[in-house]
C-alpha cells in the first residue's frame, strides 16, 4: 500500500495486518462460534416445530376419535339442548 508503519491510524493495540506480534490463536474464531451457535439454535427451531407438528396432528386424531366414539353409543342425543330466550317461550314444557 506504499503506508509507512507510523502513518497507519489504528484504534487497536496492534495495527492490522502486524506481522511482528505474535498472535497466538487458540480454540475457535468468533465467526465459527457464531456459526456453531446459528446452526445448534436452527436445529432447536426444527425440532420444536416437529414436535408441535405432531403434538397437534395426535390431538386432532385424539378428538376425531371422541366424536366417533360419541356418535357411534349416541351420547350426542344425551347432551342438553340451549335455546335462546325467544326460541325457548316457544317450546311447550312437558314436565
Amino acid at each position: 500500500m506504499g503506508l509507512k508503519r507510523e502513518e497507519i491510524i489504528c484504534y487497536e493495540a496492534n495495527p492490522h495486518g502486524n506481522t511482528e506480534a505474535k498472535i497466538e490463536s487458540s480454540g475457535l474464531s468468533s465467526s465459527q462460534i457464531g456459526g456453531i451457535a446459528g446452526g445448534v439454535s436452527a436445529a432447536v427451531l426444527i425440532a420444536l416445530a416437529a414436535g408441535a407438528f405432531f403434538m397437534v396432528r395426535r390431538r386432532r386424531a385424539n378428538k376425531a376419535k371422541a366424536v366417533a366414539a360419541a356418535a357411534a353409543t349416541g351420547s350426542a342425543s344425551s347432551l342438553p339442548t340451549y335455546y335462546a330466550q325467544d326460541e325457548k317461550r316457544q317450546i311447550p314444557e312437558t314436565a
